[in-house]
């Protein structure tokens, strides 16, 4: 029984482990801004009420003998002081423009810094997975 206690006891470092998110923890939400098209669905799905989207829209006059109006994303934010990781945004976009991305976790030593905005949102992205947009 004795040799099965013997040796040093190891303990993970907290500091090595400090920047390695959780097994169990999705990470944070993405945004795609390319792929978003104003449709409003995530801010309506939401039940915390934590996104929030505007967009204008714009005319273009060579789509077709009338012209085709489009919205087109001005600003979108997600604050994560009041997010609650559910992912229904996530699961009822119909272009996939929100997505989980890997996230270590961090504090932050007030609220505002939990209030991320379209450029904060797509550099959560990995690099070369963004391309350019107006809003970045």
């Amino acid at each position: 029984m004795a040799i099965r206690h013997a040796g040093p006891k190891v303990t993970p470092d907290p500091a090595a482990q400090a920047d390695q998110p959780s097994a169990r923890r999705r990470g944070a939400i993405a945004l795609i801004p390319d792929q978003c098209t104003s449709c409003m669905i995530c801010v309506r799905e939401c039940p915390v009420w934590c996104i929030s989207l505007s967009a204008e829209k714009r005319h273009n006059p060579d789509a077709g003998p009338r012209g085709r109006s489009t919205l087109v994303l001005t600003d979108f934010s997600i604050d994560f002081g009041l997010c609650m990781d559910c992912g229904i945004c996530i699961d009822s976009c119909p272009t996939d423009a929100l997505e989980w991305v890997p996230r270590p976790l961090s504090g932050e030593p007030d609220q505002s810094g939990l209030k991320l905005d379209a450029q904060g949102l797509a550099r959560l992205l990995p690099a070369g997975r963004l391309a350019e947009h107006p809003l970045l």
